[in-house]
């Protein structure tokens, strides 16, 4: 890819978690794609076992995302190895006009209590280029001849 191909779009948060804890959701690597956010908090963050918790991450999209893109927050590959928790959306999509602190969804799957540490990275933002297309209804039950039916598993035979 060229250079001049690359999105240089620029994302600005505000930072709304405790004094001491500010941070930039950064790339640990060049070559990483989602960049990583964290707990803020005073404390560490009970997650009791088989429950679910809104994790504060502090951060508040300052201005609107430009219209040809997502923001989806996906788990990080070691929160579940480390916690046994799963983000509880699977993929969390933020709308690019939500306004309010971006929290994210933890459920321990244990049995047992565990805690998230200030500053743990929990998460990681992913952002996606989409395009909207005009969606319509069609009331005369006709379907392309091109088109499988069966769904969940039917190609498995």
């Amino acid at each position: 890819m060229k250079v001049e191909e690359l999105d240089l779009t620029e994302i600005t948060f505000n930072y709304l978690g405790p004094v001491g804890q500010h941070y930039v959701p950064k790339q640990e690597t060049f070559d990483s794609l989602g960049y990583d956010i964290q707990y803020v908090g005073e404390k560490a963050l009970m997650i009791p076992g088989f429950q679910q918790v809104l994790v504060p991450t502090g951060l508040r999209l300052a201005r609107p995302l430009p219209s040809h893109l997502a923001m989806t927050i996906w788990p990080r590959s070691s929160l579940f190895r480390k916690h046994s928790c799963i983000v509880t959306n699977s993929i969390g999509l933020v709308d690019g006009l939500y306004s309010d602190e971006i929290f994210v969804s933890l459920y321990n799957m244990r049995g047992v209590v565990d805690y998230i540490k200030p500053k743990e990275r929990i998460a990681q933002l992913v952002f996606v280029p989409v395009r909207l297309p005009i969606v319509a209804v069609s009331n005369d039950g006709k379907q392309d001849a091109v088109m499988t039916r069966g769904g969940f598993g039917s190609t498995d035979g």
